[in-house]
């Protein structure tokens, strides 16, 4: 998404969303897009704080409860994090603070090495939040984006987090969210159709059965992740988030088959969502060659 698509087709999507609809005929500047794009948000997520500072990094703890609410919805159709919730309590001010500096030392590092990278963080991603995870069986979420809260990104920022570790939450996180808003513009995720135990396939970087809509997400983020480190990050020495890069090949290749192989994967994926899967498989077979996994 981040290496296809590029900064000018982000900025035609959010005008086409946030502009057109509205017989806005032209912007001057980013800016204005940028005002217009969190117009939009507040229009579709009414009582929901919108953040129109540069800086993204919530520290108001009212403004991060509310926003991290919104990340739990009791009827998210066939995805099990979100029906449970996985964002646990505050850290304390003085955690949270040190936090803070070091994720913001990471994101403007990345942010950094690439404009076009930066530009669109800038434009989409209005408001961080930094919260405790929920622990669940021993397992523990890192960061999440949701469809209720676009705009937002949250990471748990557990200890032992590299600098790398927490740029790649950052890319990871921004791929759903560009992917969330070309589906705000296009409308052809059919959620109910594609949540059913009969349309689950296995996701890019785990293989764990979920819901059609969240194995495609996958499968761009690990593209996208693969492509990040080709480019900006670099290959981690330990990674601690995501897999080292030739298992996340391995595994995207094991999740592309999974879900081209559903009975219903040509009549639920329409054309322009195939085309962004595509692109994926494009970028991952430039990567590493197709083994035989899938």
């Amino acid at each position: 998404m981040l290496s296809e698509v590029g900064f000018r087709t982000v900025v035609k999507t959010i005008y086409r969303l946030c502009c057109g609809r509205n017989g806005v005929e032209s912007v001057n500047d980013v800016r204005e897009l940028r005002r217009y794009y969190l117009d939009f948000l507040k229009e579709i997520y009414p009582g929901l704080p919108v953040n129109d500072t540069a800086d993204p990094f919530i520290e108001d703890q009212t403004t991060e409860a509310t926003l991290a609410s919104a990340f739990q919805m009791h009827d998210a159709l066939g995805n099990p994090d979100q029906q449970l919730g996985f964002i646990g309590e505050a850290y304390v001010a003085s955690v949270k603070g040190a936090k803070i500096e070091q994720a913001r030392a990471a994101l403007g590092e990345l942010l950094s090495v690439d404009n076009d990278l930066r530009s669109i963080f800038e434009l989409v991603v209005h408001s961080v939040i930094i919260r405790a995870p929920k622990q669940r069986g021993g397992r523990i979420s890192h960061s999440s984006s949701a469809a209720t809260a676009v705009g937002v990104i949250w990471l748990s920022y557990v200890d032992g987090l590299s600098k790398q570790d927490l740029q790649e939450l950052f890319v990871h996180e921004l791929v759903h969210q560009l992917l969330f808003i070309d589906d705000f513009l296009h409308d052809e995720f059919r959620y109910d159709a594609m949540s059913r135990p009969e349309n689950y396939a296995l996701t890019a970087l785990s293989l764990t059965p979920r819901p059609m809509d969240i194995v495609i997400h996958s499968l761009v983020v690990a593209a996208e992740l693969v492509n990040a480190r080709s480019r900006w990050i670099g290959e981690p020495a330990g990674p601690k988030v995501h897999p080292r890069t030739d298992s996340i090949v391995s595994t995207f290749w094991q999740s592309h088959g999974s879900l081209t192989a559903l009975p219903s994967y040509n009549e639920l994926v329409t054309p322009h969502i195939a085309s962004i899967i595509t692109k994926s498989t494009a970028r991952m077979s430039r990567a590493s060659p197709r083994d035989g996994g899938a």
